[in-house]
């Protein structure tokens, strides 16, 4: 029994590690397109200026989460290279919000090279929240067929 539980709670950490990971990168290409969007539109100064202030807040926080991240560490010449990308952006314009976009894509994939091999067939997709991956299928139709054979064991 204990060995069940341990592959569930493996399971469980690593669909959580591969949520985040593959998550944080679409949310990001999303995040990228919208940007893009933004820039090819022409729009109004205060929503460019609403814009700009968003992605400075943004590019606060993610050099924070940057230097503080410890489920996913990059080695620490790639992270104090990033680190100093980020810095060097001063967000003014929309134009540096995609290079700031950009960066913390390219930050995502060197995460996604270093721990994703391990938990890609872990993840399911944003737009598909609620649909189930290969490995919770196959255990729901073991559990399921393992099920019928112990009813009809014990009932016959």
């Amino acid at each position: 029994m204990a060995w069940i539980k341990n592959i569930a709670r493996s399971y469980l950490e690593k669909r959580r590690a591969a949520k985040e990971l593959y998550g944080t990168q679409h949310e990001l290409e999303v995040l990228r397109r919208r940007v893009s969007e933004v820039y090819k539109k022409p729009h109004s100064e205060q929503v460019k200026d609403t814009h700009i202030k968003t992605f400075n807040e943004l590019s606060k926080s993610y050099k924070k989460k940057l230097k503080s991240d410890t489920n996913y560490p990059l080695p620490t010449p790639l992270n104090n290279k990033f680190l100093e990308d980020i810095e060097a952006i001063q967000i003014l314009s929309i134009s540096d919000c995609r290079k700031f976009v950009d960066l913390a894509l390219d930050i995502q994939n060197e995460k996604v090279k270093l721990y994703g091999p391990q938990i890609n067939s872990f993840y399911t997709p944003m737009y598909a929240e609620g649909s189930l991956s290969l490995i919770e299928v196959s255990c729901l139709l073991i559990l399921f067929f393992g099920t019928c054979g112990v009813y009809h064991l014990f009932v016959r």
